[in-house]
């Protein structure tokens, strides 16, 4: 039996494309399947998680330096075949697992060039970033395989420097929103979610706006990115509209979505928001449940709401545009029932991880029987 350790430094316990998507899906299919990640060590659907306890010092340098290395050592003692990382500053071992004869996969959760030139906190961001991303493209070329979640030009560029590389869009399991969905369960009226990032970026503020406009109560959940925009948006005059609810669990993000008529995930039309060819794990969740979905008009989010029929593409930086498709939902009921009638049965069909778990096992296969090393 191969062993497989997925590594993260990064995200918190029990994350939902590493742990309940990655991991649970490696140990179904018969691998020796472990995780390194913060928290503490158990024994989880098959998975063995070896937990690292949690950053001795605040600040992302810090865990992207000495935390890091903690989660590397701990990795190595798992001693397994394949080593799945997924967090960028875990590429600096890639090298040193190369040596030792493991096989080394990075999950590109994101965009990674796009994000570092948006992380304006880090000094001469610009000058630091493409040379982040110049190091990242060179271990692309060193280590066994990439997974990314969409195929778009920044995965074309992966398949050009990587041998291996496979696509694995980021979407839940039917079991986890899909199958729990209760059709008889009275709607809140005039209710709307934002479950994520908080964010500028993420367009929270234009949506506090809209719902307020709108007469809309908007259940919020998620971090803040930083304590100044949480200051900003509490203070918003709008804000009275908003109920934040912290972050959820799993099971209270179900009764969220239970409750309310819309889902929104109006991003900004910048960088990867608005070159990516995939949807937000939000909007994959809010489908799940049957809510038709507010989006921002990328040309992406415009293509699959012509061809499907599930929601409402906007201008995000237009408040009368979000105003306007809140209140058209709100005004017809079965216009906005059919549309999250025809979301459940797109992601049934095709945006469920339990047809795209195939791709990765086909790439763990494919890279642990190989002969070419």
């Amino acid at each position: 039996m191969y062993k497989i350790c997925h590594v993260t430094n990064v995200h918190k316990p029990e994350d939902g494309r590493i742990f309940r998507r990655a991991c649970v899906s490696s140990a179904k299919a018969g691998y020796d399947t472990y995780l390194v990640e913060m928290g503490n060590s158990y024994d989880k659907k098959g998975v063995h998680i070896i937990g690292i306890g949690y950053p001795e010092k605040p600040g992302r340098l810090y865990r992207m330096t000495r935390f890091a290395k903690k989660a590397y050592r701990a990795a190595l003692q798992v001693d397994a075949d394949l080593y799945h990382l997924h967090d960028p500053e875990l590429l600096r071992f890639a090298s040193k697992f190369k040596r030792k004869g493991k096989k080394v996969v990075f999950d590109s959760h994101e965009n990674y060039f796009d994000m570092i030139l948006r992380k304006s906190y880090l000094p001469l961001y610009k000058l630091i970033g493409k040379r982040i991303y110049s190091y990242i493209e060179k271990m692309y070329t060193i280590i066994d395989g990439v997974t990314y979640p969409a195929d778009d030009e920044y995965y074309q560029k992966i398949q050009r420097l990587c041998k291996t590389t496979c696509i694995t869009g980021n979407y839940p399991w039917k079991s986890e929103l899909y199958d729990k969905y209760i059709t008889h369960i009275e709607k809140e009226n005039r209710t709307a979610c934002y479950i994520g990032s908080i964010t500028r970026a993420h367009g929270v503020t234009e949506i506090i706006r809209a719902c307020y406009l709108a007469g809309f109560k908007l259940y919020l959940a998620g971090p803040f990115y930083t304590d100044d925009y949480k200051k900003s948006l509490f203070e918003l005059p709008e804000f009275t509209c908003v109920e934040y609810l912290g972050v959820i669990g799993r099971e209270e993000v179900l009764a969220v979505l239970q409750k309310v008529e819309v889902g929104l995930c109006v991003l900004h039309n910048e960088g990867q928001f608005y070159t990516s060819r995939n949807l937000s794990t939000k909007v994959y969740e809010c489908m799940a449940m049957g809510l038709p979905v507010i989006l921002n008009n990328s040309t992406y989010n415009i293509e699959l709401i012509e061809k499907y029929n599930f929601g409402i593409c906007v201008n995000p930086s237009n408040l009368d545009e979000i105003t306007n498709a809140l209140l058209g939902l709100a005004n017809d009921k079965a216009f906005a029932k059919n549309l999250g009638k025809n979301g459940r049965q797109l992601l049934a069909e095709s945006f469920c991880w339990d047809k795209e778990q195939i791709n990765l096992l086909r790439m763990y296969d494919s890279i642990l029987n190989s002969e070419l090393e």
